[in-house]
């Protein structure tokens, strides 16, 4: 089975089309999963919903999705998100609102091994960040499986367990999955992605191969930067794209 994996569009609507063309025209999927994140920093949040809903055989619930519609995690957010958030909030339905309530945070499949989630499978809820060995050894801890598909930080980052926890940024290319060795796997941020590369990231996971690989996709930031700046929101949101921070 080829699945496509994509993360945190943002309601970046130029970049989640790019993503579903590359994977039209190159990957061919059997399935699509997106692990959260529709919403919150872009002009587009409804668009970007729509579209993933179309496409996706399975969605997971993010941080900025569930801010929606929980003023705690909109409390959490840092001050230029939850501007973004809160104009969010003016621009979607209450339909849209009512189907994120709806999705799970995380889904867990024992037969093919996989825990995908939002951001940690170590209290799921919580929204915690994998940035350190320390991090995915409460991730690792907490289940049982031995692949574990995360989005969150918006980074290509891959921990690995075997003896001990190793841990790489995935570049473009193929990373083979050794038997008996457990994985986290991040397919980085469709829409904002934060790891140096401005172009929108996702990844391709082959269960029969047993290989990971990281896609990048080239779209039209300034349009998005213009629609960001059209919106008022903070002009920052715009810039980082540029970037890729």
């Amino acid at each position: 089975m080829r699945i496509a994996i994509l993360s945190d569009a943002h309601g970046n609507l130029e970049a989640t089309r790019a993503v579903f063309s590359d994977i039209d025209a190159f990957v061919n999927p059997d399935e699509i999963w997106f692990l959260g994140d529709a919403v919150g920093y872009g002009p587009q949040p409804s668009e970007v919903l729509a579209l993933i809903r179309s496409r996706a055989h399975f969605m997971l619930r993010g941080n900025h999705d569930t801010a929606l519609f929980d003023p705690e995690s909109l409390d959490e957010l840092n001050p230029r998100a939850r501007v973004a958030l809160e104009w969010t909030l003016d621009k979607v339905s209450e339909a849209d609102v009512d189907f994120i309530r709806k999705l799970p945070i995380y889904r867990e499949d024992e037969e093919k091994g996989f825990f995908a989630c939002h951001a940690s499978p170590y209290e799921p809820d919580q929204w915690h960040y994998l940035f350190t060995h320390e991090d995915a050894e409460r991730a690792f801890s907490s289940v049982k499986n031995d692949l574990i598909i995360t989005g969150h930080s918006h980074l290509t980052i891959c921990f690995i367990k075997k003896k001990g926890i190793t841990s790489q940024q995935l570049g473009l290319g193929d990373i083979e999955l050794a038997p008996g060795t457990r994985y986290i796997l991040n397919p980085g941020s469709v829409g904002q992605p934060r790891d140096g590369d401005p172009r929108a990231s996702y990844a391709v996971l082959d269960t029969e191969k047993k290989v990971f690989s990281v896609r990048r996709v080239e779209y039209d930031i300034a349009s998005v930067a213009r629609k960001i700046a059209e919106a008022g929101l903070p002009l920052f949101l715009a810039e980082r794209l540029f970037a890729g921070l």
